[in-house]
């Protein structure tokens, strides 16, 4: 589906300011056609309107008001920018003026590149084509080589040589050294004796012991 915004101008300088105005707002050439019937005739001028994918009865109605001195100007706007794209026309004085949806799957994608008559089946990666970002395919370390990351197969530890952290293999436990704990191995009760807590098993009522409960059964 392609949405196409139609406006219709009397004078040439509104229709040629509103096409100035698109392409300073990031339109770009392939989405806009500015249509008059200078130097055409009548079938030419519908063949230029249709060429761009609006539909041949709508075509041929603009055609006939093109034929008595109006302009017209169609936009295919990129997805959300449907909006704009009608604001700034309208903001040029239009007598007229439409919001075709195209369903037809001849027509434009707003992510393809190569005019109103292509599929997206024709072009395998239009999104990377329409914004220019080179595939994966050819270059699988886009990112790598955008931000100079090293790869992880050159360098099996980056983020340890980064910070300057030792390697785990160097140190089996380096948690503990860094902040002098003991090793659970080296204390199998390592929290009961910091903070001088009695073991459980030294004490099957602890709580109840140190609170002063009493307890449900003594057996």
């Amino acid at each position: 589906m392609t949405v196409i915004t139609t406006r219709i101008y009397d004078t040439p300088q509104n229709a040629k300011g509103a096409v100035t105005k698109l392409k300073s707002s990031y339109f770009s050439d392939d989405q806009i056609t500015l249509v008059s019937s200078e130097g055409k005739t009548a079938d030419a001028v519908v063949a230029a309107i249709t060429a761009f994918g609006v539909p041949a009865s709508n075509a041929k109605a603009y055609a006939e008001t093109i034929g008595r001195g109006a302009s017209l100007v169609a936009v295919r706007p990129s997805f959300g920018k449907a909006g704009e794209a009608a604001q700034i026309l309208n903001s040029f004085s239009p007598t007229d003026g439409d919001e075709l949806v195209v369903e037809d799957a001849e027509t434009a994608s707003p992510f393809t590149s190569t005019g109103p008559k292509a599929k997206l089946l024709d072009d395998p990666h239009p999104v990377s084509n329409y914004f220019k970002w080179p595939l994966l395919s050819e270059d699988r370390l886009g990112l790598s080589k955008k931000f100079g990351w090293s790869l992880l197969a050159n360098d099996s530890f980056p983020a340890s040589k980064l910070f300057g952290w030792k390697l785990l293999s160097d140190v089996a436990t380096p948690a503990s050294k860094q902040f002098g704990w003991k090793l659970l191995s080296d204390d199998p009760t390592p929290l009961s004796s910091k903070y001088n807590w009695k073991l459980l098993i030294d004490d099957p009522t602890w709580l109840s012991s140190k609170l002063g409960w009493p307890v449900l059964s003594k057996s």
